[in-house]
């Protein structure tokens, strides 16, 4: 049994010694950090202001009645329902291609349909982060968010590795991720708010564990199946003592109350 547990610490040991020798990669250098930018300035001209859902919008158009004045609420399917034409996905659009979707659909109906689409509100925006927090998930965007005002608002924990958070950024074109780690203590300590990056809709910010905080969650893991047993045998002898005490009279209320 013994062997069995010195087994599992060396194994902990040398496994947490590779993940930190291939994890501790070196701070991106400009060129790279450019690279990152870049990458989504050119996704964010495309994917800007697309709706999803649980978002919505405003309808302007005083020629067609059905529309003018309405506010459309985009449905978890990614459609709405107007009238006359019925249900109308909208999912992933902005608002122009919404209006024109519109104004072709309500083309048979109207002569010169004019349609003006203004989102007003953005409740598919969010953020997500994941990791050594105290609030795991997903976090409205406000359109201000930065590294740091992510996790002031999900809490860092005491084994968050905060030298090593890295933010992952999805690419909804080609399916390719992207990826920057920043070092958050630098940020706090020498006030060095080049990495302090904006977060943008959909990015996730992964705060790991310390090499030693990982060694303690491994332990956990291997010592879980343990403790409801450890709790079973404890408990009836728990119970046994207390009835042992209260038949030596201890435990007996005095007289007096």
């Amino acid at each position: 049994m013994v062997r069995t547990g010195r087994h599992h610490l060396y194994w902990l040991a040398a496994t947490v010694s590779i993940g930190v020798s291939v994890g501790c990669t070196a701070t991106p250098t400009h060129r790279e950090l450019s690279a990152f930018l870049k990458d989504h300035e050119h996704l964010a001209s495309g994917t800007e202001g697309r709706i999803g859902p649980g978002d919505q919008f405003k309808v302007e158009s005083p020629r067609i009645q059905e529309l003018h004045g309405r506010l459309f609420r985009v449905q978890a399917d990614g459609r709405i329902s107007a009238r006359l034409v019925g249900e109308v996905r909208v999912v992933g659009m902005t608002s122009r291609e919404i209006a024109s979707k519109l104004e072709e659909l309500y083309a048979p109906y109207y002569r010169e349909p004019d349609v003006h689409v203004t989102i007003t509100d953005h409740d598919s925006s969010v953020f997500y982060v994941f990791g050594q927090v105290g609030a795991n998930g997903a976090f409205k965007h406000s359109g201000r968010d930065t590294v740091l005002t992510a996790l002031s608002r999900s809490q860092p924990n005491l084994i968050a590795w905060k030298q090593r958070v890295k933010v992952i950024r999805p690419s909804h074109i080609d399916d390719e991720i992207k990826m920057v780690e920043v070092n958050v203590d630098q940020i706090v300590k020498k006030g060095d708010t080049k990495m302090n990056l904006m977060l943008e809709p959909g990015d996730i910010v992964y705060v790991p564990p310390t090499p030693l905080g990982w060694i303690g969650l491994r332990l956990q893991e291997l010592l879980y199946p343990v403790g409801p047993a450890m709790r079973t045998y404890a408990t009836p002898a728990n119970a046994m003592a207390t009835q042992q005490f209260y038949d030596q009279g201890v435990g007996q209320v005095p007289a007096a109350f």
